[in-house]
Parts: structure tokens; C-alpha cells; sequence
């Protein structure tokens, strides 16, 4: 979770050069000169073979900043007029090459969009060349240029972003270590926030262990997860299901071993769908349950529950969980930060269904109205879906726009006309398959063309952590 500390008392290293409102949002630009700890008085580093060096350490530098965190995305070189050409590439999970620029005037290292901001708030930094210092009796102009390295923000809305940015910036100081001094950017970090500044205390639900799933069902799990790719992941046939899930964000499991739902299951489970989610029938259709395993298991559907409570002990040993600077929440652990919910959720959509695009776990101002976090502890969604026969002619699939984790608004993935422009998987909810993906990544269910009623049977595996996920 972020929250804004007061910034320092010390004079600020830039002031926004442009402001203009439009569409009721702000739009600042911010120039920040960062002081280069190598090559300046260095009267041999003036030579185009220094330079050309310096500028490939600071963009290989700036491709691992960008590349630390989920929230930066590659960029191409902006143009003139800082509007930034979209490029589609750029969504691939690898990494993109920052070409820069030749002019030792100013050469470009690096630019990036933050998704989290909108689509149209871009960080640039650039390595320049100019005279140093200002000319005065006592101290004349120096006749050596020096270099110094701006980092340009643009529109960005207030001074809360510009902190948010910097701290990313700051955070990752080790890719520039020995090359610039980032203490310039200390008046605009952001503290570490406190837990108390969570949106409700009822979203907040640290969970139950991983390790209380029965074991029989994390021995069938084991066996699921180690399973042959499936038609969803044709490029990546020669990695293991976890490697899947840490490059695209989703993995798609067809395998034998999982449970299917058969009539006299489904007939059971009719009495329990009465519920709506008070969300509204503009948002969602759906009739929801939350079963625990007792109520599974009156509905023979122990081996479906067991099978996705399981799910996060194979994940704590399997998976390559990303690092965070805050403490685990019990009942979670270092070892095993990955928790379970007590119930899991039964829910059924009948013709015409369907679910706007959202987030199981997104972005929200928190409580105190002075910083961005997540709304919930929710890590990755686990989805068993029910529905024999079914085809893509019968609609209802979930809709995945990938790598969507760090947008605030929803709305971004689809263009004006409302017509997706984000790369997109459909899933199909066919009887016995699981889908797995990152809680965060935007999705949707597509409206039900079928009379047949679809079922889904989904978990929420945990993180809980003191700064929120």
C-alpha cells in the first residue's frame, strides 16, 4: 500500500514546467537533473567512445528499472511532442530494446509508459551534454561541458504520482549504482505506509495455511500441475505449468486427473444458488454460493474442493514468488506466503450472462485519500469450470487481457469504439478445466449464448502482506 509523506524541507529538485487541464485531469511535467558520479572532470571522458559507453550502461540501467516492477512498460523513444507511439510489441512478456539516440545534445536512454496512471503518462530519461555551471566574477564559466541525466515525467495528474514514480526510481538505485546520485530524489519518496490505512478490514482477510488442505488433495494436485502443456500455451511447450504462469500471467490445465461434474452433482447444487452478489445487473448476472467443504461434500464435489484448497501449498514450494519489503500477515509465513479463503465460490450464469470486465484484486484510493493500494489480499484466481459440451458457439468465456495488472481504470483496455485493444486469451468454461491466473490481470465474462447454465466453481489464493498486495 503507498501512502505520500510530506515532502522535504529542502528546496525542490524541479518545478512542473507546463500545467493544462483537460478532461477534468491534470497534466504536469516534471524535468529532474540527476548528477552523474563518473566522467564529470574527467577531461579523457569527453570522447565519443566514453560517451557511447555511458549511454549504453544508463539504458541497460533503465531497461532493468523498467523491468523490476509490472507497473512500468517499455516504451518507444517519444517523440517531440512527448506523445508516444503505442506499439504492441511492447506488451510481450520479453524484454525490448531501448534503441537510443546518437546526439551527444541529448541522447535518449530509455522511456516508459505507467499503465496505472493512464495510458498517456510517460517517464524518459536523458543523458545530456552542456556547459557547466553559470558565469560570475568569482567563478567563471568552466570552457569543459559536463553531462547530466534528466529524468522527464509527463502527465502525470498531481505530486502524489510524481512520488509514486520516483520511489520506483529510488527503489531500484542499485541498477545505477556508481553512475548517478539519486539522494536528489529523496524529497519526493514515498514513506512506507502502515496498515491501518486499508480500505475495509472485512477485505482484508488474511485467510486459513496452505498446508490445512487435506493431502490427498495436494497429492492429486502435484500430479495435475506436472502435467503436459495444453493447447492455450503452443509457444511454450518445453516449460514446466509453473514457468507458464510466471511468464504470461495464466496457464490453462486440461488433464485427466481433475475432477468433472457430473448431473446428479449439479442437481445438488441447485438449492444453493439463491444469492446475488448486490453488485448490480449492469456489472454482473451471476448467482453466487459460498460452499464450505461440508457443503461440497453433501454435493460430492469433496475431490473439486480439495483440488483448488491445494492449489497455494503447491504454489509456497513451486512457484517463484516476487520479493516484498513488507512483513508476511499471519497466518502467512516467508516460507509460505500463500494463504487459502475458508469457503470457496459456486456461482452460475444463465443465458445472456455475463460479467464486465474487472479486477479480483484492484487498484483503489485507500481510506485516508492520500495514496493508491490494492483493494485485497487476492494473489492468484483459481477457476474449476463445470459445464459438459460445452463449445465456443455457447459463449461464456473468460476473457483475459494480459498484462493489465498495474491499470487503475478498467476502462483502458478497450478503445473508443469499445472494442478491445489489448491482446486478449478467451477461455472457454469446459467441464474439468482449470484456469490459473494473477488476481490482478483485468478479465471478463462474455455473455452466455447458451440455454444451458454455466458453472464455475473459483478460489481467491492470498498474500497476505503488511503493505497489501
Amino acid at each position: 500500500m503507498l501512502s505520500v509523506a510530506a515532502f522535504s524541507t529542502r528546496p525542490p529538485v524541479s518545478k512542473p514546467l507546463t500545467t493544462r487541464s483537460s478532461s477534468q485531469r491534470l497534466h504536469l511535467h516534471w524535468e529532474i537533473s540527476l548528477p552523474l558520479v563518473v566522467y564529470n572532470g574527467n577531461e579523457n571522458s569527453m570522447n565519443d567512445s566514453n560517451h557511447d559507453n555511458l549511454s549504453q550502461h544508463l539504458c541497460r540501467a533503465f531497461n532493468e528499472i523498467v523491468e523490476s516492477t509490472e507497473f512500468f512498460e517499455v516504451a518507444s523513444t517519444l517523440d517531440e511532442n512527448n506523445v508516444d507511439t503505442v506499439d504492441n510489441s511492447s506488451k510481450k512478456s520479453t524484454v525490448k530494446k531501448i534503441q537510443s539516440s546518437h546526439s551527444h545534445d541529448g541522447a535518449s536512454v530509455g522511456s516508459c509508459r505507467i499503465p496505472l496512471f493512464g495510458s498517456q503518462v510517460t517517464v524518459q530519461m536523458q543523458l545530456n551534454l552542456q556547459s557547466s555551471g553559470v558565469e560570475s566574477p568569482q567563478q567563471p564559466r568552466s570552457p569543459k561541458p559536463t553531462r547530466t541525466v534528466t529524468l522527464s515525467i509527463d502527465n502525470c495528474s498531481d505530486n502524489t504520482e510524481i512520488s509514486w514514480i520516483c520511489t520506483k526510481f529510488y527503489e531500484s538505485r542499485a541498477s545505477l549504482q556508481g553512475i548517478l546520485d539519486l539522494s536528489v530524489l529523496h524529497p519526493f519518496v514515498v514513506a512506507p505506509p502502515s496498515f491501518s490505512m486499508a480500505t475495509t478490514t472485512s477485505k482484508l482477510d488474511p485467510g486459513v495455511p496452505a498446508a490445512s488442505a487435506p493431502l490427498a488433495g495436494s497429492t492429486r494436485t502435484a500430479a495435475i500441475l506436472k502435467s503436459s502443456p495444453t493447447e492455450h500455451d503452443i509457444d511454450s511447450h518445453q516449460n514446466s505449468i509453473m514457468a507458464r504462469l510466471q511468464r504470461h500471467g495464466y496457464v490453462v490445465v486440461d488433464a485427466p486427473e481433475l475432477p468433472r461434474t457430473n448431473l446428479v452433482q449439479h442437481a445438488a447444487l441447485t438449492d444453493f444458488l439463491t444469492e446475488k452478489t448486490g453488485q448490480g445487473d449492469s456489472i454482473r448476472t451471476d448467482t453466487v454460493h459460498y460452499l464450505t467443504r461440508t457443503e461440497a461434500a453433501a454435493c460430492g464435489l469433496t475431490d473439486h474442493f480439495d483440488v483448488l484448497t491445494s492449489l497455494a501449498s503447491y504454489l509456497n514450494e513451486n512457484y517463484e514468488i516476487e520479493e516484498s519489503p513488507y512483513k508476511p500477515l499471519p497466518p502467512a509465513t516467508e516460507d509460505s506466503p500463500l494463504t487459502n479463503p475458508e469457503r470457496i465460490q459456486l456461482a452460475e450464469y444463465e443465458n445472456s450472462g455475463f460479467y464486465t470486465a474487472h479486477s479480483d484484486n484492484p487498484i483503489v484510493q485507500d481510506s485516508g485519500g492520500s495514496g493508491l493500494v490494492r483493494e485485497n489480499f487476492r494473489r492468484f484466481t483459481a477457476i474449476l469450470y463445470m459445464n459438459e459440451g460445452w463449445t465456443k458457439g455457447d459463449g461464456g468465456a473468460v476473457r483475459l487481457y494480459l498484462r493489465s495488472q498495474a491499470l487503475q481504470y478498467v476502462q483502458e483496455v478497450y478503445s473508443e469504439s469499445e472494442e478491445p485493444r489489448w491482446h486478449v486469451v478467451d477461455v472457454l468454461p469446459s467441464n474439468g478445466r482449470l484456469l490459473l491466473f494473477d488476481s490482478r490481470l483485468v478479465h471478463s465474462v462474455e455473455p452466455v449464448l447458451s440455454e444451458q447454465k454455466r458453472r464455475a466453481l473459483t478460489l481467491w489464493i492470498k498474500r497476505p502482506i503488511e503493505g497489501g498486495v
